[in-house]
């Protein structure tokens, strides 16, 4: 912690007017960060430097963050961040954060590798235009709204300073014509918007979803806004990530670390999760060679909307969901794959199949094999009736010859216990009985 000090010290010293401009526009001194070693979660999905990094690192491309603005006191966006606008205190000082979310929002879009640092920004040769328009990260507490008019101002300020990518990291629950204006005008202009989704699910009032209509997100819900919902390490939504039709995209937002002051942080959230896709917009936008580069206008916009959307990866979700859109956002895939141009081929019409034509050859053989089918029956049931015929004389012929072919006699039925004894008379103890079997 006191090298981390000291490291924001020198470089507010060696910054004429930081330290002047925190003090002005923070309550508190912010406090300092340590600096993360470890490799963070979100990295090994992405893998940047092998596998995105070949295509594109989104040099040239200007990325505004309308947030809590971003603080310089950070070498790993030392040289990236302009002096943009505070319309808090309305002065061109959007170079510093409080927080420090806007930084962390930052850092995901174009922090450069350092040694001993394990966390890397996806766009590193991105350049970082901040807006501020919060004093403080919004959440989902509704005692502390965002004010609209902050939020349209940073747009159309956006748009007109040369911003490629609005990456919109806060939210309003309202409806604002002033808003909705200036995000037409932006991407009318050719601006990609992204915006967060919102942090206000309860599973308690919302259950699996949609998030109650009275927290639908602006400016996600406009048209040809791209909004981007938050998931963890396991590719599961967050818990509070709101579940609506204006998620396209989901993008880790959960223990995401990132820069802060002098060092680094984790942080939570539809508006970090908002970053991710901010930036691979940007890699889109720059990468060498794109079909991109000539589009302009609301062209430029879809375009670069449905290669994001097209090439996501599924994830916990088989198809688009109000809870996962299209997917997880897939840099790699977005930048090697390409769409065909071509829509959904129409299937043709079902018609039955003609019979086969005739086959007298096959015809006699199965007649034949009909007419063998029926000798065997028939020989089986002969065969059958004879057996039991000759059983039957095996069994009976012995017998009636002992008998001499006389009908057996039928058993005396026993006498009962309690019956008394019958009379045999004399003769007939001492005649010989007929034999029997």
């Amino acid at each position: 912690m006191l090298l981390t000090a000291t490291l924001s010290i020198g470089l507010a010293a060696t910054r004429p007017g930081v330290a002047s401009a925190v003090a002005a526009a923070c309550k508190d001194q912010p406090k300092s960060s340590s600096q993360i070693q470890d490799e963070p979660w979100q990295q090994t999905w992405f893998d940047a430097p092998a596998k995105i990094w070949p295509f594109s690192t989104g040099a040239g491309m200007t990325v505004a963050v309308l947030d809590t603005g971003v603080t310089t006191i950070n070498s790993q966006l030392m040289g990236k961040v302009s002096n943009g606008y505070d319309f808090v205190r309305k002065v061109d000082q959007g170079n510093v954060d409080c927080v420090p979310h806007g930084t962390a929002e930052a850092g995901i879009i174009s922090a450069s590798q350092e040694s001993g640092i394990g966390f890397y920004g996806l766009a590193p040769e991105t350049k970082i235009l901040p807006v501020r328009v919060a004093k403080e990260a919004v959440t989902n507490d509704q005692s502390k709204p965002l004010d609209p008019v902050k939020l349209a101002d940073g747009i159309t300020y956006a748009a007109d300073h040369g911003a490629d990518v609005i990456d919109c990291a806060v939210v309003t629950y309202q409806d604002n014509p002033a808003v909705k204006a200036a995000v037409k005008r932006a991407i009318s202009k050719g601006v990609v918007v992204v915006a967060m989704v919102g942090d206000s699910h309860s599973m308690q009032r919302d259950g699996i979803g949609p998030t109650t209509p009275s927290l639908t997100p602006y400016p996600a819900s406009y048209p040809d806004v791209i909004g981007v919902g938050a998931v963890d390490s396991n590719g599961r939504r967050v818990e509070t990530s709101q579940i609506g039709f204006y998620t396209d995209l989901v993008a880790p937002g959960s223990e995401v670390v990132s820069d802060a002051i002098g060092g680094q942080n984790t942080f939570d959230g539809t508006g970090v999760a908002s970053a991710f896709v901010a930036a691979t917009a940007a890699l889109l936008l720059s990468e060498h060679d794109s079909p991109l580069a000539g589009l302009s206008g609301v062209a430029r916009v879809r375009a670069v909307t449905k290669q994001l959307l097209g090439t996501a990866s599924p994830e916990l979700s088989t198809e688009d969901s109000m809870a996962y859109g299209a997917g997880l956002v897939d840099p790699f895939r977005a930048l090697t794959e390409k769409p065909s141009g071509r829509g959904p081929a129409a299937l043709p019409a079902h018609t039955a199949p003609p019979p086969p034509p005739p086959n007298p050859a096959k015809e006699a053989a199965l007649k034949a094999r009909r007419h063998t089918n029926h000798r065997a029956a028939q020989l089986a049931e002969a065969v059958g009736v004879g057996t039991i015929l000759l059983m039957g004389l095996v069994l009976v012929v012995p017998r009636g010859r002992v008998r001499r072919w006389r009908p057996a006699r039928r058993a005396a039925p026993s006498p009962k216990p309690d019956d008394a004894p019958e009379f045999v008379s004399g003769e007939q103890l001492f005649t010989h009985p007929t034999p029997r079997d």
